[in-house]
């Protein structure tokens, strides 16, 4: 009987799943692992340099192979003595084939191309394409360190909407903490108000007053629960969980310390190779009006008149585009167009990125002086809430009084979470900015 029941305590352990609290660096790792949307950027990666390897081949030659036959229902070529011009060779022809002809079995005409086999290998080497081939290896080069880029600043963006996500669940939890700690005083003033009204000492107003106050409470309650869901949700869809729980006493509130630390921005990075690539893309298109040298070999096989023949040989071509330039020329300015707002938009983007990374630092600083203020704010609001319980104890001070202190208390730690939270998501924007 004992060992069946350890089986099934076992067997309950191994089907109920267990969620350890998380913290958010164990949420962030989380959703490198498992974020759907990181890995289509990673697959793009992969994109990226297959379209590399097939601009290596280009520097190869191109190997093709061609057979086909035919069957008519008629000759595609007669020839016959009629059809000599010379007047005099046409009549000795002619009767040599009436004397000897029928018996030799010769016809008068001649057959050709009623049907016919051939096939051929071609290999064509090109030697100079213009640059084309060239500028084509280095776009596709760009093309993976831009994907790269990409991958990386969509890792940003969603590690960034990770944390926020994980603040705000952390804030409400807290916030749910503080709220029900808040319940707790109201459950022992009703207790001593019942006692009170048995010894006639209550005041009439102060069992409705307590009464508002808890149903105030309940419906932030409620709020609150809704949120702590939502955001819950939200964060285990991020990380790529079925569900998660964080953990809310790995962080003190009252650390803090003003960090920050160099990092290349990915955008500008990025901008740069959209320039690069311009460039490349101007050369290309001059490249298609240059001339291109090629040169190759090739093997043939046909069977026209009935007969086996085999061949080979080498060649070499030279294409000279002549009315190219108009075109291309109307091409090249449109390329320096785009490379003038190439570089227009990485200049722009540079002295955006730099007035974003000044303000940043100060909200930062603004978040840290006002959460130390907070800090002196909520001493403040639990002296004097300590001092309006005693009165209140004492028959000093009124309900209104004690809840209001209360109140004042609550709304100072709800207040010390959301500046907490504030300065943790602008210490986070300054982590990869140079300290100022």
């Amino acid at each position: 009987m004992k060992n069946r029941l350890l089986l099934i305590l076992y067997i309950i352990v191994l089907c109920c799943p267990l969620y350890a609290q998380l913290s958010l660096d164990s949420c962030l790792k989380l959703a490198v692992q498992n974020n759907k949307q990181l890995r289509v950027t990673q697959l793009e990666i992969e994109k990226a340099k297959l379209v590399k390897a097939q601009a290596l081949t280009k520097y190869f030659p191109q190997v093709k192979a061609v057979s086909g036959g035919f069957y008519a229902l008629n000759p595609m070529f007669i020839y016959g003595i009629q059809n000599i011009e010379n007047a005099d060779i046409r009549a000795i022809l002619q009767q040599w084939f009436d004397s000897y002809g029928y018996e030799a079995g010769v016809k008068s005409e001649l057959e050709l191309f009623k049907k016919g086999i051939g096939a051929s290998v071609s290999a064509l080497q090109p030697i100079y394409a213009g640059g084309q081939i060239y500028n084509g290896n280095r776009l596709a080069k760009l093309s993976i360190e831009a994907q790269q880029l990409q991958a990386d600043i969509a890792k940003r963006e969603m590690l960034e909407q990770v944390e926020s996500t994980y603040w705000l669940l952390y804030s409400l939890i807290l916030k749910q903490q503080t709220l029900t700690s808040a319940c707790a005083l109201l459950d022992t003033l009703d207790t001593n108000i019942s006692i009170a009204q048995k010894a006639g000492l209550a005041l009439a107003g102060d069992n409705l007053k307590l009464q508002f106050r808890r149903n105030e409470l309940e419906n932030k309650r409620l709020q609150l629960s809704n949120g702590i869901t939502l955001a819950g949700q939200a964060l285990a869809q991020l990380i790529g969980t079925d569900s998660v729980s964080i953990d809310t006493t790995s962080v003190h509130i009252d650390t803090i310390g003003m960090v920050a630390t160099a990092g290349e921005r990915e955008e500008l990075r990025l901008l740069e190779l959209q320039l690069t690539a311009a460039k490349l893309t101007k050369l290309i298109d001059l490249g298609k009006a240059l001339p291109q040298v090629a040169a190759g070999a090739a093997y043939t096989y046909s069977n026209l008149v009935g007969q086996n023949r085999h061949n080979g040989l080498v060649f070499f071509t030279v294409q000279i585009p002549l009315t190219q330039w108009w075109e291309t020329s109307h091409k090249l300015k449109e390329h320096d167009i785009n490379i003038r707002q190439a570089e227009l938009r990485q200049q722009y983007l540079s002295e955006q990125l730099e007035l974003q990374d000044r303000q940043n630092l100060f909200t930062l600083a603004e978040a840290a002086d006002r959460l130390q203020r907070c800090q002196s704010g909520i001493a403040l609001a639990q002296e004097n809430y300590r001092v309006t319980k005693v009165n209140y104890d004492a028959g000093l001070q009124t309900m209104s009084e004690l809840l209001e202190s209360q109140t004042m208390l609550l709304e100072a730690r709800n207040q010390q979470v959301d500046i907490f939270i504030s300065y943790c998501i602008a210490l986070r924007k300054c982590r990869a900015l140079p300290t100022m």
